[in-house]
Formats: structure tokens, sequence, C-alpha cells
């Protein structure tokens, strides 16, 4: 699946994205903020045999046409599925200033 915001209105903006990835000790998970296709902000975890949820925030100049996107990967050396719960899986997009 894709997705890519693209700003109308020019100003500040904070974003956060949260992924829930599965339970699994092996290997780190990772989570990107993208502006026109270059990561701008990333965050690392290497998780235990729990649900490893990351979160990446940061604020960022946008102007009209620019594009906003989020990646996630994990190298456990297998498949592994997203938690289906809303509360793990989400992006916020809001403008906070000019």
């Amino acid at each position: 699946a894709s997705w890519l915001y693209t700003c109308q209105t020019p100003g500040k903006y904070l974003v956060t994205a949260t992924v829930g990835f599965t339970a699994n000790a092996t290997g780190s998970r990772q989570v990107s903020i993208r502006k026109n296709a270059t990561d701008i902000a990333r965050y690392y975890l290497t998780p235990g045999a729990i649900l490893a949820s990351v979160t990446v925030t940061t604020t960022l100049d946008l102007i009209a046409g620019n594009t906003i996107d989020v990646r996630a990967f994990q190298d456990s050396g297998g498949a592994l599925t997203l938690n289906a719960d809303a509360a793990n899986n989400y992006i916020s997009i809001s403008r906070i200033g000019n």
C-alpha cells in the first residue's frame, strides 16, 4: 500500500508517525518521515519479544506541493504484520505556524 500527503497551505507542520509491529525479538524496526522523497526524521528500535511500536516526530517547513510520506522497515528475517490497532498505526499532521 502507498500513501502520500501533499501540502496545500504553506507553513510549519508537526508530523508524528507511529507503526506497531507484531511481536518478534529478532532484528530491528525503523520508521521514517520523508519530505519530497528524502528521509527527514528516523527512529530505530531493537525490540524484545513483545509488540514493538515505533514513533517518530519532527517539525517541517512546507510549501504548497511538498509531499510527506512515512516508511517502515524491519529486518527480522521474515515477514512481520502490523498491529491491527489504530492506536499503534497512525500519522498526525498539524499546521502549527507560518
